[in-house]
């Protein structure tokens, strides 16, 4: 049996070197472990995009995603390998039994599901892979179209487009430009990113969840 993951990109390890390296200077810790997007709670909200950080004398930190540098730099595609820009994979023509992915936007079709908490995505390109998830016990499924699949996954479609300042960015970083300083230049925060925190901030969290349903 075989299965593939529906993959945003893979960021090169002169980011991920430098951005440790920021960390450790700021908190004058060596981190031993680290976790993208742990599954952890912050300030009492469920947040599945958490940064966790385990440090050498065994004290860990959680980190808000909103306010990772790292995070950042990964969504806005500007430290993305050159194979990811140019990935025969990314399409709807899976050479897997089974493709497994998040479900980004899956509430603008049922609101029963929540996408913050985290819902699969699984698709059966097969029939042995349709055998396999027919089988499944004990999961709550439901079947949607491919058209909605897609609708918020871009990264099923077709390979991300590199980032206009890619190669500014890279450079920054390899003359010796501080990890976050190099973010902050080449890939700053939107107008439209900076409103929508502060409103997530001020409005309770109940509130928001209300507000999404009505959407």
């Amino acid at each position: 049996l075989t299965v593939d993951l529906v993959c945003h990109g893979v960021p090169s390890q002169l980011s991920f070197n430098k951005y440790i390296e920021g960390l450790e200077r700021k908190y004058k810790k060596k981190i031993v472990d680290y976790t993208f997007r742990a599954k952890k709670k912050f300030n009492s909200n469920a947040n599945t995009n958490s940064i966790n950080l385990t440090f050498e004398n065994g004290e860990n930190k959680c980190i808000q995603s909103s306010d990772d540098s790292y995070n950042r730099a990964f969504v806005q595609r500007i430290m993305l390998m050159p194979s990811c820009y140019n990935c025969s994979y990314a399409t709807t023509e899976r050479t897997s039994d089974i493709t497994i992915a998040d479900f980004w936007g899956i509430s603008n079709f049922d609101k029963s599901y929540n996408e913050t908490t985290g819902t699969s995505l699984i698709i059966a390109n097969t029939d042995k892979g349709k055998q396999v998830v027919d089988n499944f016990e004990d999961v709550r499924m439901s079947e949607f179209d491919i058209e909605k699949a897609t609708m918020k996954n871009s990264s099923l479609l077709k390979p991300k487009t590199p980032h206009k300042k890619r190669e500014e960015f890279l450079t920054a970083l390899q003359e010796g430009m501080p990890f976050d300083k190099a973010v902050n230049k080449y890939a700053p925060i939107s107008f439209k990113t900076k409103l929508k925190r502060t409103v997530k901030k001020v409005l309770p969290q109940k509130l928001i969840r209300i507000i999404r349903k009505i959407k």
